[in-house]
């Protein structure tokens, strides 16, 4: 279960369940079988019963002493101290190795394919594929492919390796149309682009940094280069960070980009979010300016609704049931620029699907300066 994709994870699961009931009263390993699923299942934050799993381990017979100790350790009834490397099993073996938890190792592959209906974009769809451990050493390699009846097209992929010191390479292919506001009238344009930017970078238990040089050539009939020189740094954790990007153009134009975003999660469900995307060169092209609206920075305006050589965004939320399959949000948001200002609020919806946070579905309806607005996605909006 712990190499399955999520697609196939819940088939797992269910043949898993279906052996168990198959399994005969006298046999023991049908016990050890029940307390494994339940601890397995809790990890993947499904429905549990670790009481029950707690109450099982007393019907272990001797020859499975080793194992009550390991589960009884994992299922916090024993000390990690119980544990000696000489008389326990494989699976108490991996609780010493990593200080009494049991590490779920790199994972299986996830998909997600999704479909939305945005101002300006049109009716479109997405697909994503996360592959873990695509090198046999923990390397990652995610992709990602978006269309539109716009016209709207973009392919993307990130390999990123393991290691203190590491090498990620970023591609992506856009046929998009970009959008700004001139005396309250839509402009559009639709902009061909292709990146490449590989990188180097270091890692430690406070972030993450990376540099590397950023190929890039915009409207492919008439290609414009904007190779430079793009960097992130991250401090913190998935609960509380600030990240940092920068991007730089200076062959057929002089640009500069600046990307803050700070966020801080509670436990109780209290989340906060703030973001600045400044890009002051006045040789940017209009498309390589800040943008937000449509899942970028706030939620609720159409995409590109709000385009600025300077925007500032703050996003405030309420999870709740979040130990539950099915959660919520209520959230309110607001976005500036020395032009135009925005503000709204809504609620949302949260299938929380195996095997991570990262895989769940959410559905968010709020109402804003813009208007109404409806956004779907995968994963928490932040």
């Amino acid at each position: 279960m712990f190499v399955a994709s999520n697609i196939t994870l819940p088939y797992h699961g269910l043949k898993g369940d279906q052996e168990m009931m198959s399994c005969e009263v006298t046999d023991k390993r049908c016990v050890l079988a029940r307390i494994d699923r339940e601890y397995l299942f809790s990890r993947f934050g499904l429905p549990s019963d670790l009481e029950l799993a707690r109450t099982l381990l007393a019907y272990l017979p001797e020859e499975f002493e080793s194992s009550r100790e390991s589960r009884s350790v994992a299922l916090k009834t024993a000390p990690l101290s119980d544990l000696t490397a000489d008389g326990t099993d494989g699976f108490g073996l991996s609780l010493l190795n990593h200080s009494g938890k049991w590490p779920r190792g790199p994972g299986g592959p996830q998909f997600s394919l999704g479909f939305f209906a945005v101002q300006n974009l049109g009716y479109g769809a997405t697909f994503s594929w996360l592959q873990p451990n695509v090198d046999e050493r923990m390397g990652i390699l995610s992709t990602y492919v978006s269309a539109a009846t716009s016209g709207f097209g973009v392919f993307r992929s990130l390999y990123q390796s393991e290691g203190r010191f590491f090498f990620r390479l970023d591609t992506e292919l856009r046929h998009a149309p970009y959008y700004r506001r001139v005396d309250e009238q839509w402009e559009s344009q639709m902009v061909e682009v292709g990146a490449v930017t590989p990188a180097m970078g270091w890692t430690h238990s406070l972030g993450r940094v990376w540099l590397g040089p950023s190929i890039r050539w915009d409207q492919f009939s008439n290609p414009i280069a904007g190779h430079g020189l793009a960097g992130h740094v991250t401090f913190g954790n998935s609960n509380l960070y600030f990240k940092q990007d920068i991007e730089t153009s200076f062959v057929d134009y002089l640009h500069l980009k600046s990307v803050s975003q700070a966020a801080a999660i509670h436990s109780s469900g209290l989340a906060l979010y703030i973001a600045a995307d400044i890009a002051p060169t006045v040789d940017t092209p209009w498309w390589r300016l800040p943008t937000a609206g449509g899942g970028r920075y706030i939620r609720l305006p159409p995409a590109q609704w709000i385009r600025h050589p300077y925007i500032y965004a703050a996003v405030a939320e309420w999870r709740f049931l979040q130990k539950s399959m099915v959660g919520g949000v209520v959230f309110g948001e607001a976005a500036y620029t020395d032009e135009l200002a925005h503000w709204g609020g809504g609620i949302g919806l949260r299938l929380r699907t195996p095997p991570n946070q990262t895989s769940s579905l959410r559905l968010d309806v709020g109402y804003g300066q813009s208007g109404w607005g409806v956004l779907a996605g995968v994963g928490e909006f932040f």
